[in-house]
């Protein structure tokens, strides 16, 4: 994955890079290189992070650099990060609108809005882990027996909650205890990326 995705940046970059780098400050080439690199090291869609982070820097130290703006396109795209990704090309044809590529880049545009409109976002995710974990489709018990004593406890919900917009909070453990102690519940939050927490 990250090997192709290196050639099409390598390819489109070079061309690029080679006639728009000319005037750029050496911090911002040096983010661009440097996101290059995390491309090339990446294995994994979550490795492209980094890269990411670099070809940002670029763009915000050299904000008129179209090549800045080109590859995080691709990036963005690979790691399914489809309005970003759009946002990027469109920032692309804002700062080169004459480009050779123009025409190619507004049809890749096309292209990832399907994808885009084929995706769930983070809000829809978690819109529906909060419906899953609605109180009226659950409903389960536990009984826990120690030294002859007996306890029973119901439950009619498994605690998914909004945590923030890109978040759920999910129990993640629940301690009934006999006696003044009662029930403890603890809970964890999830960070929503995407389709995997």
């Amino acid at each position: 994955m990250a090997r192709i995705l290196t050639m099409l940046l390598l390819a489109s970059a070079l061309v690029l890079s080679a006639s728009q780098a000319v005037g750029q400050s050496d911090e911002a080439r040096r983010h661009f290189d440097r996101g290059m690199a995390a491309v090339e090291l990446a294995k994994t869609p979550e490795d492209l992070n980094l890269a990411i982070n670099e070809f940002k820097q670029a763009t915000i130290l050299a904000p008129d650099w179209p090549a800045a703006h080109f590859n995080p396109g691709k990036v963005l795209e690979t790691a399914a990060r489809y309005n970003e990704a759009i946002a990027s090309y469109r920032k692309y044809l804002q700062v080169a609108p004459n480009a050779s590529d123009a025409d190619a880049v507004r049809s890749m545009i096309n292209r990832i809005e399907m994808k885009a409109e084929q995706t769930l976002t983070v809000p829809a995710i978690i819109d529906v882990m909060v419906e899953f974990g609605r109180p009226q489709l659950w409903q389960y018990s536990a009984t826990v027996r120690t030294s002859g004593r007996e306890c029973r406890r119901a439950w009619g919900e498994l605690g998914l909650a909004r945590e923030g917009s890109d978040a759920v909070k999910a129990v993640r453990s629940i301690q009934y205890y006999t006696g003044p102690t009662g029930t403890t519940t603890t809970f964890q939050t999830l960070k929503v990326t995407g389709p995997v927490l």
